[in-house]
């Protein structure tokens, strides 16, 4: 990913906290021959931070989905994509600008490790469970799930997790404009107010 240096974030806390409020990813990966194109899947990924491991991501796939066989041992990208909008040139009250689009992403790149282990196959289902339950009035449980009924079902998925070997991201927030240009610019997004407008309006006046 380019990232231009006024775009830059690099504190890994900020980062960290962006995977996890935006973990529904796209994970890409390639062959060594590079015959075949890429492959790409959408996926939740989990971070992993809380133990003596490596900081890393985790997450299955179908067994059916070819990517693991492809991805393992070798290196792939995962892309979290955040808010998103279009800023109109018409926004800035200036003549010679141009429009663009305001975005937040972060890509990390590591190794694949596939994981087939049953056990550890359900730990990782409760794991994502409990992750995305939380908050809920009332979170389900795999616990409630027949345990032999979770085995078969174990049995149709692949794990991986992927140790970060590089992680980059980019806050593309009009920073290189004037205040009178991103005033306007947050004026314009705060009035349209479709899709991500107000979230970016907000980051961006929150941008310094």
């Amino acid at each position: 990913m380019h990232i231009p240096a006024a775009y830059a974030v690099t504190n890994p806390d900020r980062l960290h906290q962006f995977i996890r409020e935006h973990s529904f990813a796209i994970l890409v990966s390639a062959d060594d021959t590079h015959e075949r194109p890429p492959i790409a899947t959408h996926v939740p990924l989990l971070l992993k931070t809380d133990d003596d491991a490596p900081i890393r991501l985790e997450g299955h796939v179908a067994k059916g989905n070819p990517q693991w066989k492809q991805a393992d041992g070798r290196k792939v990208l995962a892309i979290f994509s955040g808010p998103h909008s279009y800023i109109s040139a018409g926004w800035y009250g200036e003549q010679n600008v141009v429009p663009t689009w305001n975005y937040l992403a972060v890509h990390v790149s590591g190794r694949v490790q596939i994981e087939q282990d049953p056990e550890r196959l359900l730990e990782l289902v409760r794991d994502t469970v409990q992750v995305y339950e939380a908050g809920s009035l009332r979170p389900w449980s795999s616990d409630s799930v027949d345990i032999e009924y979770q085995r078969q079902l174990a049995h149709g998925i692949v794990g991986f997790s992927i140790e970060i070997e590089h992680i980059a991201g980019c806050w593309k927030l009009s920073q290189h404009h004037s205040e009178s240009r991103r005033k306007g610019a947050i004026a314009g997004l705060q009035q349209r107010a479709r899709g991500d407008d107000l979230e970016i309006a907000r980051l961006m006046a929150d941008c310094r």
